[in-house]
């Protein structure tokens, strides 16, 4: 089952100023059986879609994050007026259900003003048995992880134009460490 919530607080159909958006799309596995397969793909929806908002702690619902995203609109444009509106989304797609594995897809998306959005993409993979989270160790040989590693980063400087060696955090990326 999809949940879909919208809420908008202004005028959104002036699309500088004077609006706020929440797009909250995600699936609710449903349990069939004992084996905690649901229960452990919604644990990570759940955490993915109710992640905090500007410092904010963790909301407990999707009515407790629209208020405070709501709330923190409303301090914002009582201190700066003319402030921008803002938009959050928070999306969830069921990506892929391959050999045993299923795979969502969380997309987020964060504009509070500034120079540009902040977004993200981030995967996530489960043994469809047990309900396991897979991490990248769980689906490559042993020893291959810095293989692979070395690959994607390969692609990564092709793709975004970079020379082959140096840092990333020079080139305008944030890697933890300045390492792919």
């Amino acid at each position: 089952r999809m949940h879909f919530i919208v809420q908008r607080e202004g005028d959104c159909a002036d699309r500088g100023t004077g609006c706020a958006q929440i797009y909250l799309e995600y699936p609710e596995v449903e349990r069939h059986g004992g084996s905690g397969v649901a229960d452990s793909i919604n644990a990570v929806i759940q955490e993915f879609v109710l992640g905090p908002f500007l410092g904010n702690e963790r909301p407990d619902s999707a009515g407790t994050l629209i208020t405070q995203f709501m709330g923190s609109y409303r301090l914002a444009k009582k201190e700066y007026p003319s402030a921008t509106s803002w938009t959050l989304e928070r999306h969830v797609m069921m990506a892929r259900d391959t050999l045993g594995i299923a795979a969502i897809a969380m997309r987020w998306y964060e504009f509070t003003g500034g120079a540009h959005p902040n977004t993200r993409t981030e995967y996530a993979s489960f043994e469809v048995r047990t309900g396991k989270r897979l991490r990248l160790s769980d689906l490559t040989f042993p020893g291959r992880g810095n293989d692979l590693n070395a690959i994607a980063e390969t692609t990564f400087r092709i793709l975004k134009r970079l020379p082959p060696e140096g840092g990333l955090a020079s080139e305008g990326f944030w890697f933890e460490n300045d390492q792919f």
